[in-house]
């Protein structure tokens, strides 16, 4: 799958994934994705946007804090992606889905420390 195909898929499910987000406040699932196919387009503000407010309703979450680190990650903010990373590894997982997330946000976190130590931005 070439890049422009994938953002041309991410690009038509944006309006669906949008209305179903805006019809469905409370549902996490909507606005993860909702996130995520705007962290796809690259719309990192947007996306960052979307996540904290999602994390307003369900701080605790860990696939939201592992989405909104990736997205402080990707707008090399790594204060800030360290810290939801910290939240990620530190929470309770409920699932093998959110055990998975843990282990791959620990690596995330190491990257980060070790690269801010290191003084590298990015």
């Amino acid at each position: 799958m070439t890049e422009e195909t994938k953002i041309d898929g991410l690009q038509s499910l944006l309006e669906h994934v949008q209305e179903e987000a805006k019809t469905n406040p409370n549902n996490m699932a909507s606005q993860n994705r909702l996130g995520w196919i705007l962290l796809g387009l690259k719309s990192f503000n947007d996306a960052k946007t979307t996540f904290e407010s999602a994390l307003s309703r369900w701080p605790d979450n860990i696939e939201l804090n592992y989405a909104s680190g990736m997205t402080y990650k990707a707008l090399e903010q790594k204060d800030k992606a360290s810290e939801r990373f910290q939240k990620v590894v530190e929470g309770k997982e409920n699932s093998v889905r959110e055990s998975m997330f843990q282990l791959i946000t620990a690596e995330q976190l190491t990257l980060i420390r070790t690269d801010m130590r290191q003084g590298k931005r990015g």
